[in-house]
């Protein structure tokens, strides 16, 4: 699922600070991004790099993280897709 910063931001429920300083931990990224065109990251690749560093937040429950995360991803992607077919 590719994402922005902002909607990698709501799905991982952190601050765009928070990306901003994983992008400097070398949080993976598909694209970099540039003066008026967003950072693209894909929400697989970044579950797995912050599952393996453990970076969250809450880290007692893991999984439980990873998972509302994916669940806010999911929302995340049709909220997008809907407003791409009505607007």
């Amino acid at each position: 699922m590719r994402l922005n910063r902002a909607e990698l931001a709501r799905a991982f429920n952190v601050a765009l600070t928070t990306i901003d300083s994983w992008v400097v931990r070398e949080c993976p990224r598909v694209s970099a991004g540039g003066p008026g065109v967003p950072s693209v990251f894909d929400w697989e690749d970044v579950a797995y790099w912050v599952h393996w560093y453990k970076i969250g937040p809450d880290y007692s429950d893991p999984d439980d993280w990873i998972r509302a995360s994916l669940q806010r991803a999911r929302k995340i992607l049709a909220a997008r897709k809907k407003r791409k077919t009505h607007g």
